[in-house]
């Protein structure tokens, strides 16, 4: 008869392989908020680096969303920092959505 065993908490709460590989690549190619989470989510614990990736990770995202269209406002015209200034007053959303299609 075949005894199954489950993973101990332990075992099951370990960092997978791929969380500090995935970390790294966002460290290189995330925007300045993501980069520097990333950075400090490298040399932490491996719980950190779960944190990070859960619970970090969308807020930096968010803000690097809002630098990306920030730095919009000094480039375009009338138009482009109306527009601009519109997607930032709204939902995180409507920032993204103007990122992708202006």
């Amino acid at each position: 008869m075949a005894l199954l065993v489950s993973a101990s908490p332990a075992v099951a709460q370990q960092e997978s392989p791929g969380d500090r590989a995935q970390v790294f690549a966002l460290m290189r190619t995330g925007g300045p908020v993501v980069s520097a989470g990333a950075e400090v989510a490298l040399v932490a614990s491996d719980a950190e680096v779960r944190d990070f990736l859960n619970t970090a990770l969308p807020a930096a995202q968010e803000a690097d969303d809002r630098i990306a269209a920030q730095r919009l406002l000094a480039d375009g015209g009338p138009a482009t920092r109306d527009a601009v200034n519109a997607a930032l007053s709204g939902s995180i959303g409507d920032v993204r959505a103007f990122l992708v299609s202006g």
